[in-house]
């Protein structure tokens, strides 16, 4: 074959622009052999061997090459651009090959490139690591069984309905044949003892002191509510044979209550004759209490109400220590076996002229003052 002519190589089909090195931190050098010494004995004039045909085989760098190229260079003629590639044919005989010259690339199609060898390339990542197996899901333990937390047992009311004292001092009831039933101490009483506390068997809300048809209506529902033991020691409580004249009872329902029946309702627990019978003494056994918000709490306590009135009394009735109930104490030294009585009338109608005291006494309780 017939090599080329220098002036005009045949152009490859490679891009012109020479391929970088993929190390950012060399500059490229040239890629022109520098002359090495003369080998000690000369060249064979032997016919170079054809290129070899693996294309996997990674390029030899020569002399003043620059390190990390990463493509096949073929000779260059003198003369040729930078960055045109030609391939060498075959020496004829008689010629040496050039100390340093890089071997002819293998022959590849028009167009294609040469696989590049990547110099200096980050090795592959490790294999990754197999996950250790999981151990499958476990269901939870099952709870164990717990006590229930103990629910301390509620208080009983400080003052439940009772028909009897919830303290009692050394008191007892007796009957006398011109006064009825009397309270008297049994032993002698310091000022200031406890005689009783009592909680009050019932008790209603009331706008005044005369109560309207309604309020009569509750008092009457309380009633019907209550166990019968209960109701019948209310029952047992002094009351008159009508209803005090010019007072609410009487007006409402009249002095021997012929309106009850068509005024209030009862249900056939009770009877009218036990309606009739729990007002009148309502209307004179009951104390009322006022309250802040307006009105008056009227209760009814079955063994207070055992006191005789005084104008000049040697007890007291007052709040008692626990909540909702009533206290009963001496106001001065009581000797055994006399009578202990309590004033019905507020403190200012207590310093009122006997008349005043007498006529309100007898309208509201129906009862003679003996002053």
């Amino acid at each position: 074959p017939i090599p080329p002519s220098p002036t005009t190589p045949p152009q490859s089909t490679a891009p012109t622009t020479p391929p970088q090195s993929t190390a950012p931190t060399t500059p490229p050098q040239s890629t022109a052999p520098t002359p090495a010494a003369a080998p000690a004995t000369p060249p064979t004039d032997s016919a170079a061997e054809p290129p070899s045909t693996d294309q996997t085989a990674e390029p030899k760098s020569g002399a003043g090459s620059a390190a990390g190229a990463n493509a096949f260079q073929a000779k260059r003629p003198a003369g040729s651009a930078v960055g045109a590639t030609t391939f060498q044919a075959r020496k004829p005989p008689g010629t040496t090959a050039a100390s340093g010259a890089q071997p002819p690339p293998p022959p590849v199609a028009t167009g294609a490139r040469p696989p590049p060898a990547l110099v200096g390339a980050a090795p592959p990542p490790p294999p990754a690591r197999p996950k250790p197996p999981t151990a499958p899901p476990t269901a939870p333990p099952a709870a164990l069984p717990t006590t229930p937390p103990t629910v301390p047992p509620t208080a009983p009311p400080t003052a439940p309905p009772t028909s009897k004292p919830l303290k009692e001092g050394p008191i007892e009831v007796r009957d006398t044949p011109d006064r009825g039933k009397v309270v008297v101490a049994v032993k002698p009483l310091a000022q200031g003892d406890l005689v009783l506390c009592e909680a009050p068997a019932l008790a209603v809300d009331q706008a005044s002191a005369n109560p309207t048809a309604d309020e009569l209506q509750a008092w009457v529902d309380k009633f019907a509510a209550l166990e019968a033991p209960l109701r019948a020691s209310i029952l047992q409580l002094h009351y008159p044979d009508e209803a005090a004249e010019g007072g609410t009872l009487a007006v409402l329902l009249g002095r021997r209550g012929e309106r009850a029946k068509e005024m209030l309702k009862w249900p056939s627990s009770i009877s009218e004759e036990e309606v009739w019978q729990l007002l009148r003494i309502v209307e004179c056994n009951t104390f009322g209490i006022e309250q802040a918000h307006g009105g008056l709490r009227v209760e009814l306590l079955p063994c207070v109400s055992r006191l005789n009135h005084s104008c000049s009394p040697n007890a007291l009735r007052g709040p008692g220590a626990a909540e909702g109930t009533v206290e009963v104490r001496a106001l001065k030294d009581i000797a055994a076996g006399e009578e202990l009585n309590i004033a019905y009338l507020e403190e200012d109608l207590l310093l009122s002229p006997r008349s005043a005291r007498r006529a309100r006494l007898s309208g509201r309780w129906q009862f003679l003052c003996g002053c």
